[in-house]
């Protein structure tokens, strides 16, 4: 047994591809923590980094793939702060508790 048979090769890209969804779901956990928890989210944010990094380097997203991926989750976390923010503000108004 060697170990060539326990090691995976990533081959190299062969279309753009698109958005790199685990850069853009760490970027969206970090952006909403962020806004919430403040400095206590910021740990989130190197966990963002180091996530696009590791997709460009195991060789399956380019850097701009990995970008764009953190501007998808970036606008993710933007919407989902003002959907529960108008939600929030709803539930004031109408007197729930």
């Amino acid at each position: 047994v060697q170990l060539d048979d326990y090691i995976l090769y990533v081959g190299r890209l062969d279309s753009y591809g698109t958005a790199s969804s685990h850069a853009a779901n760490m970027a969206g956990v970090a952006a909403v923590l962020c806004y919430y928890f403040k400095w206590w989210g910021t740990p989130w944010v190197l966990v963002a980094i180091i996530t696009g990094l590791a997709r460009v380097y195991v060789g399956v997203h380019y850097p701009s793939q990995v970008l764009l991926g953190y501007l998808c989750g970036l606008l993710s976390a933007l919407i989902v702060i003002r959907t529960w923010g108008a939600f929030v503000k709803t539930r004031e108004v109408s007197g729930a508790e």
